[in-house]
C-alpha cells in the first residue's frame, strides 16, 4: 500500500504543481508600485505632449481663420476690382474716342481750310471779273454815249 499512497501522494503534488504553474499563468502581471508609478508619469508625459501639440495645432487653425478673408472682405475686392476694371475699360474707351474725335477734327479742320482758300480764291474771282466787268460797262456806256452823240451830230 505504500506504493498506492506514493503514487496518489506524487499525483496530487504533481496537480497541485501544475495548478499553481496554471494560476501563476491566468493571472496577468501586475507590476509593482515603482513600476507603476513610472508608467503613469511616462503616459501622463506623453498626454501633455499630445495635448501641447493639438493646442499648438488649434492655435496655428485660429490664426489661419483669422488671416483668411471674410465674405465682406471677398466681396469688398471684387467690387474694387470690378471698379477698377470699369475704370480701365472707360479710360481707353475715352482715350479710343478722343483720338477719333481728334482725327475727324483734324479732317475737318484740313477740309475747312481748303473750302477757306477755295472761298478766298472764288471771291478774288468774283472781286475780279466785277471790276472787269464795270470796266466793260463803262466802256459799254462810253461807246454808247458815243453813238448818241454821233447819230446827234449826224442828223
Amino acid at each position: 500500500m505504500s506504493n498506492d499512497t506514493t503514487k496518489k501522494n506524487s499525483q496530487n503534488l504533481v496537480s497541485r504543481g501544475l495548478s499553481h504553474k496554471q494560476s501563476l499563468l491566468s493571472k496577468k502581471y501586475r507590476p509593482d508600485k515603482s513600476d507603476n508609478s513610472n508608467s503613469s508619469m511616462e503616459e501622463r508625459n506623453s498626454i501633455q505632449v499630445q495635448l501641447q501639440v493639438m493646442n499648438e495645432g488649434i492655435a496655428n487653425l485660429r490664426d489661419d481663420v483669422k488671416g483668411m478673408l471674410k465674405k465682406d472682405e471677398v466681396e469688398q475686392l471684387i467690387m474694387n476690382t470690378v471698379t477698377n476694371l470699369m475704370k480701365n475699360l472707360e479710360h481707353t474707351a475715352n482715350k479710343k474716342n478722343e483720338q477719333m474725335i481728334n482725327e475727324k477734327v483734324n479732317d475737318m479742320q484740313s477740309k475747312m481750310d481748303s473750302l477757306d482758300f477755295e472761298n478766298k480764291s472764288l471771291t478774288e474771282k468774283i472781286e475780279h471779273l466785277e471790276k472787269s466787268n464795270e470796266i466793260i460797262n463803262k466802256s459799254i456806256h462810253e461807246q454808247i454815249e458815243k453813238n448818241k452823240r454821233r447819230e446827234l451830230n449826224c442828223t
